[in-house]
């Protein structure tokens, strides 16, 4: 499996986790990796925007990916930067059912790389991820064997703040 692929499907599974959009409310979250990597996520629902960022166990930026939300909070593109802030691939996603469905990758200069299909259990939690390459050809696929692909984690802080109406964010028009 490509390095770059490895991390995308890290990032997706945070937030992958549930049905409903895991963008919904503002959040910042830290979680460290039994690697010792750390990733830290900032939820903008005002901004529709959210930023995850990859850290090696020293501090140093690995990667850093930044999503641009619709008006139902729901990924609509996303741009994946190194460690050095220099693009490395371009993102469009299809959510139904406020879930991530479908994820074409992209090069920096836009040459089409890569298609993710994501599949969910009957209750919601996902369970597989299909890796397709430019050809359309099926290239590997991640399963679950426990109802839900999840990855080893320690969440170390996180702080959601709950919609109430001087949080509930205004939809842009």
């Amino acid at each position: 499996m490509s390095p770059l692929i490895r991390p995308l499907l890290f990032s997706l599974f945070v937030a992958s986790a549930c049905a409903q959009s895991p963008y919904a409310n503002p959040l910042s979250k830290v979680v460290r990796n039994k690697d010792g990597t750390v990733l830290s996520v900032k939820v903008d629902p005002t901004e529709q925007r959210v930023e995850e960022t990859l850290k090696n166990a020293s501090g140093g930026v690995i990667w850093k990916i930044i999503r641009e939300l619709d008006e139902d909070s729901q990924p609509v593109i996303g741009v994946k930067f190194d460690g050095e802030d220099q693009i490395v691939s371009r993102h469009k996603y299809l959510c139904l059912r406020g879930r991530m469905e479908e994820e074409e990758i992209y090069d920096a200069k836009n040459k089409y790389l890569a298609k993710m299909v994501y599949h969910y259990d009957n209750r919601g939690r996902l369970s597989q991820i299909d890796h397709y390459n430019p050809a359309g050809t099926l290239v590997s696929t991640s399963k679950s064997s426990g109802g839900g692909v999840e990855p080893i984690k320690q969440e170390i802080n996180g702080t959601a703040q709950p919609n109430t109406p001087a949080n509930t964010p205004a939809k842009k028009r």
